[in-house]
């Protein structure tokens, strides 16, 4: 339906002074729902609303920052605008229809966020020979949640409520606490447990109120601070008490769970399934004043219905301020659900998927010719990074995974050999090396299970060798498992652990030198001669951008253009597979040198540069942020006081230089970047000690104006914080251990 015209429409207007601050702002309009029904950017100084004056009042008007390309494709509701820090101002509307902005916020651009991994695994003890063991659970629907931080509910719930949680705690306070358990669960507290949850079941719903009931936590003795505070009797201080400190509360909301609608407010964000590992992970995105609060719950297919299997207590399972990255481990109880028994072939018989590095990298995702790309000069070997391009190398130990079709033993095809070569160094100069046959223990795991009664289980766990073995000539070379791990194992029903995917080889790259490398396959008879094949076996993963029809996983690696395939040059047969990495294993760097305040260092004892004029004279920032091959990001924010960070000094973004020059470009929020080399000095002063510091580092740069460091203070301390995050990958991870970090302080102060 078109929207109707409106005749005298709603006109919002932003001061005349502030036009230079709204430049990245955008007015929303949120609905009843908390849908945000209008968007517009505030840079042209107004904005006409399609809503009318009529129906203004109700909806709610948010200013923030807009979303920096990065983000994707992400729905902004209220919930959003909140987690965004957005801005409400009180939408009074004159009789003319034009709101007049009273004034702007000051909001960071780019809009500070990150990507949270969150990942676990889904299992279940189930008693195998007569002992427990704890198995995984594979194809279960995992529900991913966010919990809304207490600071943006507190507003929101009824003074009452508040006083009724205050009057408890009060009760609980005057009494010896930890309190003794509550000895034998009565049955009333159970009723009233399950009419205390939130009347439409649709998040605070139990899976098994008796087993909630069993574990209530203990609740631990409160501070004496906050102790006082909850028994001085001002509501206000109450709330702020509750808000600042709502960590310590969790357990005591665990026993009286009439509150959780009230103080725990849940956004759904992903629902994934886990793999034959009973793995799952999902990447958020999140805005870094509001870190992920994660809760998840557990659906599983039982005789055709999705049952829910795990759905504890909001309160006592939040992972708050969720470290991303770490495993959300999930224990299920339902007798019916079963372990997993993942081996179903996913490759046709007479080819082999070139799959991934560590099953995280798809080898596809790798890219292969060198031409410009990401924020290097080069990346070829790179994969991608966040959403920064492809500026990752592989560095630490990773496998390389396969699936093998069960028709190549037809073919006279029944081992593989892997091989390395060093292509060029690490700023892509030629220095090509001798291939190198690679070696090392190659075992594939499989399970055996029997049923002995119901719910009584005999395993019997087993590692099938696939190598090393030698050929005749003495050449290291590996055997091709079947599909199936009874055609190996002789076993029958024993299934591979891992499902079909096979960990061919497993390198470790640490010591190696930095440069681009070709990793070769080749496919081999049992005498460990290459067999010339007239058709291509090779396939790689299937991605957007090649079409095909749904629910095809690979593609023919010789259509896609990146060279994989190599050929005999006089049959034109295939005899292997090759594909090229960057590999690196170098640490970043990073330093923060002495501030200069008026042009004078702030080296002396005190740390503390003076100022003639705070209005004209310059605080100038310096510091070292990188890598030696440019595989980084980095973040720099320098904190006044209790105030949070000066986005005028603050800079982000990826290692400056090109991959193979030595040219150096401008930095992010106005910093200059030169090449350092700190030489030893004698003290004092102090010798400038960057943290694995090399040659030739980026010196970041800004002259600063005292006044905008300042702000209305006289003088001001201040905090320098550095991070740099090492884009290296081992397949599954962010190799972190290669990231640096700086901390300095200064304080500014006038001469007089």
């Amino acid at each position: 339906m078109a929207k109707e015209t409106q005749t005298n429409p709603v006109i919002i207007k932003i001061p005349l002074e502030e036009e230079k601050n709204v430049a990245n702002l955008v007015a929303y309009l949120v609905n009843k729902e908390g849908k945000v029904t209008e968007s517009h950017a505030l840079k042209t100084g107004e904005v006409r609303l399609e809503t009318s004056a009529a129906s203004l009042h109700d909806n709610k008007l948010y200013i923030a920052p807009e979303l920096p390309k990065e983000a994707g494709n992400i729905t902004v509701t209220e919930s959003i605008l909140q987690q965004m820090d957005g801005w409400q101002p009180s939408l009074r509307l004159p009789a003319d229809g034009i709101f007049k902005l009273p004034y702007i916020p000051k909001f960071p651009y780019p809009l500070p966020f990150g990507w949270c991994n969150i990942t676990g695994a889904v299992h279940k003890t189930f008693n195998v020979n007569g002992h427990p063991q704890v198995l995984n659970i594979c194809n279960a629907r995992v529900h991913i949640c966010n919990i809304t931080p207490i600071r943006i509910l507190i507003p929101q719930i009824p003074v009452n409520i508040l006083k009724d949680l205050r009057d408890r705690l009060v009760a609980v306070i005057k009494k010896p606490i930890p309190i003794p358990d509550p000895g034998p669960i009565r049955k009333s507290f159970t009723n009233a447990l399950k009419k205390s949850i939130a009347p439409d079941n649709s998040f605070f719903e139990l899976a098994d109120v008796h087993e909630f009931v069993e574990r209530l936590p203990v609740r631990p003795t409160l501070p004496e601070n906050i102790q006082n505070s909850i028994l001085s009797g001002s509501m206000e201080g109450f709330s702020k008490t509750i808000a600042n400190n709502f960590n310590l509360f969790h357990p005591y909301l665990c026993w009286w769970p009439w509150f959780w609608p009230y103080f725990y407010k849940s956004t759904p964000i992903a629902t994934v399934v886990t793999d034959c590992h009973g793995r799952f992970n999902h990447n958020m995105l999140y805005f870094k004043a509001n870190h992920p609060n994660v809760y998840v719950w557990v659906e599983v297919l039982i005789n055709g219905v999705w049952v829910t299997v795990y759905k504890p207590a909001i309160s006592c399972h939040t992972y708050w301020n969720y470290a991303c990255g770490t495993d959300i481990n999930v224990s299920v109880t339902n007798p019916a659900v079963t372990p997993c028994f993942c081996d179903s072939p996913a490759i046709e018989a007479n080819y082999v998927w070139v799959k991934s590095v560590n099953r995280g990298v798809a080898i596809r995702s790798i890219q292969q010719q060198e031409t410009p790309g990401g924020h290097l000069d080069n990346a070829v070997g790179l994969t991608a990074y966040s959403n920064k391009g492809n500026i990752s190398p592989f560095g630490g130990s990773f496998s390389l995974v396969l699936q093998f079709g069960d028709g190549l033993a037809g073919l006279g095809v029944t081992h593989y050999r892997w091989s390395s070569q060093m292509l060029k160094d690490a700023y892509l100069g030629n220095n090509v090396g001798s291939p190198e046959i690679l070696g090392g223990s190659v075992a594939k795991a499989y399970s055996h299970w029997i049923q002995v009664a119901p719910g009584d289980w005999e395993h019997v766990p087993g590692s099938f060798p696939l190598g090393p073995y030698l050929d005749p000539a003495g050449k290291v070379m590996y055997k091709i498992p079947h599909t199936h791990a009874s055609a190996d194992t002789g076993l029958a029903d024993a299934v591979w652990d891992g499902g079909i995917d096979t960990d061919t080889i497993n390198i470790n790259t640490v010591g190696w030198t930095p440069g681009l490398y070709k990793f070769t396959i080749e496919l081999l008879n049992s005498n460990g001669q290459v067999v010339p094949l007239n058709y291509n076996p090779f396939k790689v993963s299937r991605i957007a951008a090649d079409g095909g029809p749904t629910g095809i996983d690979t593609i023919d690696a010789d259509t896609v253009g990146a060279g994989y395939v190599k050929r005999n040059l006089i049959t034109n047969y295939i005899t292997g597979f090759n594909f090229v990495m960057r590999v690196d294993n170098n640490y970043c760097y990073a330093g923060i040198a002495d501030a200069l305040v008026d042009g004078n260092s702030t080296d002396t004892e005190c740390g503390t540069g003076h100022y003639n004029d705070k209005f004209n004279d310059k605080v100038e920032l310096m510091f070292q942020a990188g890598h030696p091959h440019n595989f980084a990001t980095y973040d720099f924010n320098t904190y006044k006081g209790n105030s949070g960070a000066l986005a005028v000094a603050a800079s982000s973004g990826t290692s400056a230089n090109a991959n193979n020059a030595l040219s150096v470009t401008a930095g992010d929020n106005g910093y200059d970047i030169t090449q350092v080399t700190f030489a030893p000095a004698p003290l004092p002063p102090a010798v400038q000690n960057p943290v694995n510091r090399v040659a030739n580092m980026d010196q970041y740069h800004k002259a600063i104006g005292v006044s905008d460091m300042l702000g209305t203070c006289t003088m001001a301390a201040f905090s320098e914080n550095l991070n740099v995050y090492a884009t290296h990958t081992n397949g599954i991870d962010r190799i972190s251990q290669y990231d640096a970090h700086y901390i300095a302080a200064i304080a500014v102060a006038p001469k007089s």
